[in-house]
């Protein structure tokens, strides 16, 4: 009896965690460049990133930056002089369509806000 107390309690904690989860779609090709072409971002750290119709992309942190950007492969790529290699991300938006989550080639995470949706 006491097994099947603590199995059911399990059971409800574990559908209780995964509604609790947020939901992440995949931006790829048109959905992503449409994601990002005119829009303005603000990072979880401050920062924020514009991305232009023209490729041309604007950093503003504890530097600002200006780079370039495009979609190749179904991931947002970006270079920033004087340097020429292209750093490319995977995009997902929330499912509230109000963040990004960028995930660079190493795993690593970063996330941001729409600022003018």
């Amino acid at each position: 009896m006491k097994s099947a107390a603590i199995a059911i309690l399990l059971l409800i904690g574990a559908s209780g965690a995964a509604s609790a989860q947020e939901v992440w779609n995949r931006l790829k090709g048109l959905d992503l460049n449409n994601g990002l072409v005119a829009q303005r971002l603000r990072f979880d750290d401050g920062a924020t990133q514009s991305f232009g119709e023209d490729g041309s992309t604007r950093y503003a942190g504890d530097t600002s930056r200006r780079g370039h950007w495009k979609v190749a492969e179904d991931k947002l790529c970006a270079a920033w002089p004087p340097t020429v290699d292209w750093a490319c991300y995977r995009v997902h938006r929330s499912g509230d369509g109000k963040r990004l989550r960028f995930t660079a080639e190493d795993g690593s995470e970063t996330f941001a806000t729409y600022m003018s949706r």
